[in-house]
């Protein structure tokens, strides 16, 4: 889960991580896809943005504000309220993920969690 590292952070990793596997005998560059739950999610949709993702696939995923991305923060209950807070918003459907996912043209499909709280209705169906 989220520490005191910043979201960017993840994301510098998770385009590693994608950047690894292309490179792997055995995987085609052309057909992988993401797929990921709550943070996982989120982070698929940053990918989606800087590599060439060709399917998406998520669950229930996680919204941040834009201004959490560059700064290191620790989960508290403070934070977990602004967070539902946030999420629960309209805002929560104009950040660098939705945006993201705004843009991807490729096979996607989402899929809400009927009484999830962490990603509210408006984010899955927005």
């Amino acid at each position: 889960m989220l520490g005191e590292i910043a979201i960017a952070e993840w994301l510098d990793d998770a385009l590693l991580a994608f950047d690894y596997l292309s490179k792997q005998d055995s995987v085609d560059p052309r057909r992988i896809g993401v797929s990921g739950k709550s943070f996982g999610g989120y982070m698929g949709a940053l990918v989606s943005e800087q590599r060439d993702v060709k399917s998406m696939v998520f669950q229930a995923p996680a919204v941040f504000p834009d201004e959490w991305f560059d700064k290191p923060y620790k989960l508290s209950e403070t934070i977990k309220r602004e967070r539902l807070l946030y999420r629960m918003s309209q805002t929560a459907l104009n950040n660098k993920a939705i945006r993201a996912i705004k843009k991807y043209t490729n096979p996607f499909l989402i899929v809400g969690s009927e009484l999830d709280d962490t990603c509210p209705r408006n984010v899955v169906e927005g």
